[in-house]
């Protein structure tokens, strides 16, 4: 079995294709990377009902269903979980995501039981229902996590696909999800900070994309971290990243804010400082909308050109109106596909 890694956004198109033909698809990457996330993106695109079922915690029980008694003879009642062929599709979707998760963790004798499920598409004697697509996801057995040996037997049912960390797709992935621009800044001066699991010292806490997510959410509702929050950022990104991205947002308060180069993008100062440069950008597109773009194009426009593109290309991609409606960003736009171009 090829080990090749992957990215993320090219699983993504390869678990799209296994879907369509009835091919279970099995992720396999180090923690933290995303591959519960993607699932759930591809079933809010597909209007899937996601059903999460972790294999680490599972009995045979749970696939077989639970023994029980009709008349003389015995039989298995499925669980709700796994939705059978007389289960309704909930209001509003257009059928269920059955996501295998944790399926490394799983014990050898959930591993048999799910055979059955992947390959015949039974739970005990039950069929399960004709909408439910189904998918797996594990980690790999050198990165510390509590994993077994995944049989030659269930090997053969399913499509495998070994993920590997893509710092360009999540990038892509974080602008479209709307994650603070700040971080996406932050992660494109240090791209190393995005992911720093080390196999060698599993319980240590690391960055990684899931817990840049989670840090998200929390400034999101607390604000921009400062150095008294170097405890709780620690705790979710690791110390040595955490140390780095609260000192990036310490230069970034530097910068100059947006109110000064409204009032006067011919003449405010450029930061000649790299880091200044990269908290800029993410400030600029963060905060440029139609209505202030002609006067910050002005000011974006003395920017090295790099950092033009940065700015417009998360700017672009947050608000696709300006396209529509700015002339000013649409010549922005404009001299963003030349430097492509050019450096190419």
């Amino acid at each position: 079995m090829s080990k090749n890694q992957i990215t993320l956004a090219q699983s993504k198109d390869a678990v799209i294709k296994c879907l369509k033909a009835g091919v279970v698809p099995f992720l396999h990457s180090s923690p933290g990377i995303g591959k519960s996330s993607l699932y759930r993106q591809i079933a809010k695109e597909k209007n899937l009902k996601v059903i999460d079922w972790r294999g680490a915690g599972a009995d045979p029980t749970d696939l077989n269903g639970f023994p029980t008694l009709d008349g003389k003879f015995a039989d298995y009642k499925p669980f709700k979980n796994f939705p059978t062929t007389d289960a309704e599709i909930p209001a509003g979707y257009k059928g269920f995501l059955l996501i295998l998760d944790e399926l490394t963790s799983a014990p050898r004798s959930v591993q048999a039981a799910c055979y059955k499920l992947i390959l015949d598409r039974q739970v005990g004697n039950h069929d399960i229902h004709p909408s439910v697509a189904i998918v797996a996801a594990g980690n790999l057995d050198t990165d510390g996590a509590i994993t077994q040996p995944i049989s030659t037997a269930l090997v053969n049912r399913m499509a495998h696909f070994y993920v590997g960390i893509d710092h360009k797709s999540w990038i892509d992935w974080a602008t479209n999800t709307d994650i603070d621009a700040m971080k996406l800044a932050f992660l494109t001066f240090k791209p190393n900070c995005l992911y720093t699991f080390n196999p060698d010292a599993p319980k240590n806490q690391y960055a990684s994309p899931r817990t840049w997510e989670m840090l998200d959410k929390i400034e999101k509702q607390s604000g921009l971290s400062t150095a008294e929050d170097l405890p709780l950022v620690s705790g979710l990104i690791g110390e040595g990243a955490a140390i780095e991205y609260i000192a990036f947002t310490k230069v970034a308060a530097e910068a100059p804010r947006i109110e000064k180069i409204m009032a006067d993008p011919a003449n405010e100062p450029v930061p000649t400082a790299q880091d200044l440069r990269y908290a800029l950008s993410g400030s600029l597109a963060q905060a440029m909308t139609v209505d202030n773009c002609d006067t910050l194009a002005i000011y974006i426009e003395r920017m090295p050109k790099e950092f033009q593109l940065l700015t417009v290309r998360t700017a672009f991609v947050r608000n696709e109106e300006l396209l529509s409606e700015s002339g000013a960003f649409k010549k922005l736009l404009d001299k963003f596909v030349a430097f492509i171009k050019q450096t190419s």
